[in-house]
């Protein structure tokens, strides 16, 4: 059995609240989740902003799953991310330092296996695009 402790504002919006489902969803049987770090032996910690950085400091065995990087204050993350047994990231974190950690590279984009069009995106007279609210860091152009 595995104890892990998740951290995840409750006021954050419905994409996190809906990783976070999957995450529990997925989670192989013998994980138990429970509401404190002194209870866990392995910490999640969603970042998207500075204040995650305090609570992840705090963690001995943590997973860094850094949503934001450059909007989510100017840290010491590359330490953070050494420190952590896993750092993942849709961001290409390694790009940001030359510290060694492990890294799961987990880039966000359109896949045609997964979406089924009926008729040709270039046949459509719209197509919807949705993305985060800071355009120059959501990574447009890796998507």
């Amino acid at each position: 059995m595995v104890k892990v402790f998740e951290y995840l504002h409750p006021a954050w919006g419905i994409v996190l609240k809906k990783i976070s489902h999957h995450l529990r969803m997925y989670a192989p049987e013998d994980v138990v989740w429970v509401d404190e770090i002194p209870k866990s032996d392995l910490q999640i910690i969603h970042i998207i902003g500075t204040g995650e950085y305090e609570i992840a400091e705090k963690s001995p065995n943590k997973i860094i799953w850094q949503h934001c990087y450059k909007t989510a204050g100017n840290l010491p993350w590359d330490n953070l991310w050494a420190n952590s047994l896993l750092s993942a990231s849709f961001h290409n974190l390694k790009k940001y330092t030359t510290k060694q950690f492990n890294f799961l590279h987990l880039p966000l984009g359109f896949n045609r296996s997964f979406f089924y069009p009926r008729v040709p995106f270039e046949q459509r007279p719209k197509v919807a695009f949705v993305t985060g609210h800071i355009l120059n860091d959501e990574c447009i152009g890796e998507i």
